[in-house]
């Protein structure tokens, strides 16, 4: 019981955050699943900038619209 406490005192922060904003890690490993589909069909970038852009394209809209 003294673990369990301690370790949701040490996630209390990430825990309110979530029960505020009703989200959970579905939509980031979403996102993370998409961008390592797209890192597989294109063979790697040449720069991470690429990448980047990439994953803006991708998940652009999901990341504007995201609380912060």
């Amino acid at each position: 019981m003294k673990r369990l406490a301690k370790t949701i005192m040490a996630k209390a922060e990430g825990i309110l955050r979530s029960i505020a904003t009703g989200l959970s890690n579905a939509v980031l490993e979403a996102i993370n699943g998409n961008v390592q589909a797209a890192k597989r069909k294109a063979k790697g970038y040449r720069t991470k900038q690429n990448l980047k852009a990439i994953v803006y394209l991708i998940a652009g809209d999901v990341l504007a619209n995201s609380p912060t």
